[in-house]
C-alpha cells in the first residue's frame, strides 16, 4: 500500500475552514478533527480473518516538519504507529475493514507513513455475528398498531382522550389487551453486530382501572419513556443525545391476550448491611447546532464570537456542598491565530 503525500485537503464549513496534509488515494483519506487523519480501506474475503493477527512491514515513513501539519492537531498524533482490521459483513458479503493513522510523533519530530504491506491470517470458521438473529414470526404481525412519539426520559401518561386520538376505538376495547411496544431512544451501536433488538420489545406498564374491563373516562396508562439518548457509558461516543434523532417512537398495540403489567414489588427481608445518604447526580446542557467541518458526527452548541460570555444553569435539589463537583466543557474554535477558552 502507498500514500502519496503531495497535497493538501481544505475542509470548508460557515465561517471557517480547516486544512490538514492529504494523500492520494483519495477513497482512503478519512478526517476526524479529535482522531485526526486515517487511511481507511476495505475489501471483499471469502472467510473471516483472524483480526488479532493483522501486522505491517516494509514500512516507510518520511519526516514532516510541524508547520506543514496545518490544521491537524498534534494532540490527534499517538507515539506509536495504530492500526486495525476488523471483520464486517454487508448483506451476503463478508468484509475486511482496515484502518490505520498515519502520522506518528517520536519525541518533538514527527513523521508519516508512506507506504506499507498489511499481513494477516484467514479464519478456519466464516465469519457470523454469534448473537445474529432472524424475525421468523414479528410481533407487528398481530393486532393493530398505532404510533406516538417521546422526546423526553420519564414517566408518562396515556389517557382515553390520547388513545382516541390515535385512532383506537377506546369504547369497544379491553383495556387488559392494550399493550405498549418500544426500544427507547437510545442510538443504535455502530457495529453492525452487536446485539440490538430485531423487533419491538413490549414495555411493562401501569394501567389504571384495566379491572373491570372497561375503558372508562377515568382510566389512564403510566409508563417509563426513553427519549433519544446515546449511550453515556460509551466513552468513544462523547455525547449525552442521540445524533440522529430527536424523537423516539413507540407503539400501542391491541390484540387478544393481557398486555404485559408491571407488579407489585415484593419487600425484602433481612438485616439493612448498609445505609446510603448520598449519591452521585448529573446533568447537561447540550444542543446540535453546528458541525465545525460539515464532517462527521461531532456537533456544538452556543458559539461564542460577539457574545464571549454565557451563562448556564442547572439546578440540583439537596446538593451536598461539601463534595467535589466535577464540569465537564467540550469546544472547538477555528482560526487563523491561536485560540483559547477560558
Amino acid at each position: 500500500m502507498s500514500l502519496n503525500w503531495n497535497s493538501y485537503k481544505t475542509l470548508k464549513t460557515d465561517g471557517f475552514s480547516v486544512t490538514v496534509p492529504s494523500f492520494t488515494p483519495q477513497e482512503n483519506f478519512d478526517f476526524d478533527i479529535d482522531n485526526g487523519i486515517i487511511y481507511s480501506e476495505e475489501w471483499k474475503t471469502n472467510t473471516s480473518i483472524y483480526e488479532s493477527s493483522v501486522s505491517l512491514t516494509n514500512i516507510s515513513f518520511q519526516p514532516v516538519a510541524k508547520e506543514d501539519l496545518k490544521g491537524l492537531k498534534l494532540s490527534s498524533i499517538p507515539s506509536t504507529l495504530q492500526y486495525s482490521l476488523k471483520n464486517a459483513k454487508g448483506r451476503k458479503d463478508t468484509y475486511a475493514v482496515f484502518k490505520l493513522k498515519p502520522f506518528v510523533k517520536e519525541g518533538n519530530r514527527v513523521k508519516r507513513v508512506k507506504a506499507f504491506t498489511i499481513n494477516y491470517t484467514n479464519s478456519t470458521n466464516s465469519f457470523r455475528a454469534s448473537n445474529s438473529q432472524v424475525v421468523t414470526n414479528s410481533v407487528l404481525a398481530n393486532g393493530s398498531w398505532y404510533r406516538f412519539e417521546v422526546d423526553k426520559s420519564g414517566v408518562h401518561i396515556l389517557n382515553k382522550s390520547f388513545l382516541s386520538q390515535l385512532g383506537i376505538n377506546v369504547n369497544n376495547v379491553d383495556p387488559r389487551n392494550i399493550k405498549i411496544f418500544g426500544y427507547g431512544g437510545m442510538m443504535m451501536p455502530y457495529n453492525n453486530v452487536a446485539n440490538f433488538p430485531f423487533d419491538p420489545v413490549e414495555n411493562a406498564i401501569k394501567f389504571v382501572g384495566e379491572e373491570d374491563g372497561v375503558f372508562n373516562d377515568s382510566d389512564y396508562i403510566l409508563f417509563y419513556a426513553q427519549g433519544p439518548s446515546a449511550d453515556v457509558d460509551n466513552v468513544s461516543i462523547n455525547t449525552n443525545i442521540n445524533p440522529y434523532s430527536d424523537k423516539t417512537i413507540y407503539y400501542v398495540n391491541v390484540s387478544s391476550g393481557n398486555g404485559k403489567r408491571i407488579q407489585n414489588y415484593i419487600q425484602p427481608t433481612g438485616t439493612i448491611s448498609a445505609t446510603f445518604n448520598t449519591f452521585h447526580d448529573y446533568k447537561f446542557h447540550e444542543v446540535d447546532e453546528r458541525n465545525l467541518v460539515f464532517v462527521g458526527r461531532r456537533w456544538f452548541g452556543e458559539e461564542f464570537n460577539v457574545e464571549n460570555s454565557q451563562s448556564f444553569s442547572f439546578d440540583f435539589p439537596n446538593l451536598v456542598v461539601s463534595e467535589p463537583v466535577k464540569v465537564e466543557v467540550h469546544t472547538a474554535a477555528a482560526a487563523s491565530n491561536n485560540t483559547t477558552f477560558s
